[in-house]
């Protein structure tokens, strides 16, 4: 019913906008024609917008009166079919509440059927099964008197029966343990005899065996031990020799060295004592300059302190008088410290070399470490500041990609210009004047962009930071495996000119046996068995001791 209501008044009203929009075409070919006869009568055209006018009035006020009727039509309708529809649902609701009702009531008896028919049925099961537990106990109780009797009756026969057997057995059985007793007693002997009769043999050839080859083993070994003994005691004399020559020449070194070094220390001494004296007396000159000389200390005495540029720099170039200045030269200790420092020893200054060198480099990889830490600081410092921009930036593309109130979904394009309206005056219609209020991201060239481009910007600024870090890391890494290798260098060198505790505890290196430690061949010739001459080679300390220098 109200959806027919409603669409014969969509067709009255459809049907009013028809005859109205009739009206209005009539009345605009009325306009065209009073237009055309302004130009002829002016008279004529005022009479006909007086009356024209007055239609329109007429027109309207019967509009107006159509209207009303209509809406008061349409809320006398609007009110029947509310009463008709509360009616209708009060009475559904109270259908509902009675038949619901209904279903309740029958759904208690039933549950109460069901549970009457539950308590029946447990009540008949538990009768039968009392009934059946007692007469099952009533057939176990006699079954089990039976029993007992018949067990007992069995009993007794089988105590007479053991008994009778045991007194006619019993002299037997002890005489057929003790002859097994003695068999297996004998058995064991034999066994025993022949294996040991066996081994006997087998130990006795093995022995004869043993002999031949030992006897055989330690002429070869007492002639290869002789040998070997004339070959150790030349090796010994010439490693004696070539040791003694060794320790002589690192003694002169380190003397050489002992003497360079006091000499460097004393040297240093007197270089502080004068560096000292020097920032003295430049202290006590400070103390006592003038203002004038303060503000520019390279200034003529008595020279003009207003002229151009600076001041007495030519005086001062010159030497104040015309005179040139004299180049700074060394005199007295220090000259003699200079040529003293000169005449080290070759191996103090191969010591002192390498020393600089290593100090050196340590020095270039610490400055070059601080250099890109510092770096790496300033550039950690201006990706904070990016991703702090491009996170604003960011923010700010996503309240782009939200349309204002008032506008629609088809008027609104995210991140630029909103279209003229008039719920937003002074916007233009092609974006070139933006609300002050509603503010867009650009990029570098000052063109708007979107949220997705403005992300984009962030996330390449951050793998930028990020790809720096570890470049950086990489950089330390780097800089970490080459001091720690430098270290062990200069650990080597160190260990190498000096004889320390751990060098004196190692095993002696100069028993070498073809390139072997001694104990090892002899250990091996034992297990083996056999002993086959070796021969002494003293070529690998030497080449151990030559690497070394």
């Amino acid at each position: 019913m109200p959806a027919e209501k409603l669409e014969s008044l969509q067709k009255d009203i459809e049907v009013m906008e028809t005859s109205h929009a009739r009206d209005a075409s009539r009345k605009d070919g009325v306009l065209q024609e009073l237009l055309l006869d302004m130009e002829a009568a002016e008279e004529q055209f005022t009479i006909a917008r007086r009356s024209h006018l007055r239609a329109l009035d007429r027109l309207v006020d019967e509009q107006d009166g159509r209207l009303a009727s209509l809406e008061e039509w349409f809320q006398t309708r609007l009110r029947e079919l509310e009463t008709v529809f509360t009616t209708e649902m009060r009475e559904l609701a109270e259908h509902h509440e009675r038949e619901t009702l209904e279903i309740r009531h029958l759904q208690q008896v039933l549950e109460e059927q069901q549970a009457e028919r539950r308590r029946e049925a447990q009540d008949d099961y538990e009768q039968r099964r009392n009934a059946l537990q007692s007469g099952a106990m009533e057939r176990m109780h006699q079954l089990q008197n039976v029993m007992d009797g018949q067990i007992d009756v069995l009993s007794a026969q089988f105590d007479r029966a053991h008994s009778e057997y045991i007194r006619t057995s019993d002299a037997r059985t002890k005489a057929y343990k003790d002859l097994k007793q003695k068999d297996a007693w004998h058995t064991r002997k034999v066994e025993e005899l022949t294996v040991r009769a066996t081994e006997l043999k087998r130990a006795v050839q093995r022995y004869r065996v043993k002999l031949a080859n030992t006897s055989r083993d330690e002429e070869a070994r007492i002639s290869s031990m002789e040998r070997r003994k004339a070959d150790m005691l030349r090796h010994y004399q010439r490693m004696k020799q070539a040791t003694r020559l060794a320790h002589q020449r690192a003694d002169l070194r380190l003397r050489a060295l002992s003497s360079a070094a006091s000499d460097a220390i004393s040297t240093l001494a007197r270089h502080g004592a004068q560096a000292e004296r020097i920032i003295s007396l430049v202290e006590q000159c400070r103390a006592l300059e003038s203002l004038a000389e303060k503000v520019d200390p390279f200034a003529a005495v008595g020279g003009p302190p207003g002229a151009a540029g600076r001041p007495g720099r030519a005086d001062a170039d010159a030497g104040g008088d015309g005179a040139p200045i004299k180049p700074l030269t060394l005199e007295g200790p220090a000259a003699e410290s200079s040529r003293e420092t000169s005449l080290d020893s070759e191996a103090a200054v191969h010591v002192a070399e390498e020393l600089a060198g290593l100090s050196i480099r340590a020095s270039e990889h610490h400055d070059t470490l601080e250099r890109t830490t510092k770096a790496a600081t300033a550039r950690q410092s201006i990706a904070r500041q990016q991703w702090a921009a491009a996170a604003e930036d960011a923010a700010l593309g996503a309240s782009l990609l939200e349309p204002p109130s008032g506008v629609g979904g088809d008027d609104w394009e995210p991140g630029l210009a909103m279209p003229q309206s008039e719920s937003m005056p002074g916007v233009s219609v092609d974006g070139s004047a933006p609300l002050a209020y509603f503010p867009t991201v650009t990029d570098e060239a000052g063109r708007p962009v979107g949220g997705m481009d403005s992300m984009g910007n962030f996330h390449r600024k951050l793998n930028k930071a990020t790809m720096e870090r570890i470049a950086l890391q990489a950089e330390r890494d780097s800089v970490a495996a080459e001091n720690e290798r430098l270290r062990e260098l200069l650990h080597r060198f160190l260990k190498g000119i000096s004889v320390t505790e751990d060098t004196l505890a190692e095993r002696n290196l100069l028993m070498v046996i073809n390139d072997h430690e001694l104990t090892d061949a002899a250990s091996s010739s034992v297990k083996g068995g056999t002993s086959t001459p070796v021969a002494v080679d003293g070529t690998a300390h030497l080449r151990t001791s030559l690497k070394r220098r």
